[in-house]
């Protein structure tokens, strides 16, 4: 059996969303920014950032329009994990 076949969908869409989010953060810190050095924190920062706030909007929705969305630490944790795979490489740079 694939040990990625065990990671349920829902989580690996959240670990790749804040792959990209930490990914797109990095980069426009390096260039834009010209600070490579704070780079791992602002990608790590914006992917955590971007769970909890997706989170959030779903318990808020739930609770203020009645709809069903799923609210999971572990969705923001995956988004989190995410922008840490980017931002591992960056530290010390």
């Amino acid at each position: 059996m694939n040990p990625l076949d065990r990671v349920p969908y829902d989580k690996a869409k959240h670990y790749l969303g804040g792959t990209l989010i930490s990914l797109v953060a990095s980069l426009l810190c390096i260039y834009l920014l010209k600070k490579p050095a704070l780079a791992w924190q602002l990608g790590l920062g914006a992917a955590t950032l971007a769970g909890v706030l997706k989170e959030g909007t779903d318990w808020a929705l739930n609770k203020y329009r009645g709809t069903a969305h799923g609210v999971e630490f572990y969705d923001a944790l995956a988004t989190a994990l995410g922008g840490l795979s980017v931002a591992l490489p960056l530290i010390g740079r």
